[in-house]
């Protein structure tokens, strides 16, 4: 159900999945270095772990409204992934999901989400702008995870509902965090300004 493969059986170039398929594996696509661009069908539910993991020429994708869940490591060290759209029905970011994405700075956000489970390091090591990450921030009513944005070089200023553990370590020229409800979720955690080295205000 994927095509144009290439002499070794494995999708190649700008590469289309058929209709008919409702599930991907992590194998058909798992460090491929060949797949340039890739057309999800409408009719895609879910992606497995690992699934475009190390995908290293992919530029961008856009994620069906059927899919709920993006999986631990599906993207992770995509490092040409400069554009995702995310589906409308989507509820979780796994662990690892977009981790070292180094060039994903453009993140369409559907309205139609109003809250997101994002994992830990979900998002660490990508190039995501100030408002990308604290509309993600603002939409983690609660259920957070340590790391989830680390080391994202790229934002000066932010702004987020809750915070854990670690959340913003690493991300070395924020400058200034605003941080909306600490006291009533019982939740900022410990060293989620770790290595912030410019911040100046909270």
């Amino acid at each position: 159900g994927i095509y144009p493969t290439g002499s070794d059986g494995r999708p190649t170039g700008n590469v289309t999945v058929l209709d008919n398929v409702t599930a991907l594996s992590k194998y058909p696509f798992i460090e491929n270095g060949n797949v340039l661009t890739i057309a999800l069908p409408e009719n895609l539910i879910s992606l497995a772990d690992y699934c475009f993991q190390k995908c290293t020429s992919l530029q961008n994708i856009s994620i069906p409204n059927k899919v709920t869940a993006i999986s631990q490591y599906c993207f992770d060290g995509c490092t040409s992934l400069s554009k995702v759209t995310l589906s409308k029905s989507l509820t979780s970011i796994g662990q690892y999901a977009f981790q070292n994405c180094s060039n994903l700075y453009d993140i369409v956000i559907p309205n139609e989400i109003e809250s997101l489970q994002i994992n830990q390091y979900a998002f660490s090591g990508c190039s995501l702008d100030n408002e990308a990450v604290s509309k993600l921030a603002s939409l983690c009513s609660g259920t957070i995870h340590s790391y989830a944005f680390a080391n994202i070089t790229s934002i000066t200023e932010i702004t987020a509902s809750y915070v854990t553990n670690y959340y913003f370590s690493g991300c070395t020229n924020l400058k200034k965090a605003t941080i909306l409800n600490p006291l009533s979720s019982g939740n900022f955690g410990q060293y989620v300004f770790n290595n912030c080295s410019n911040l100046t205000t909270v």
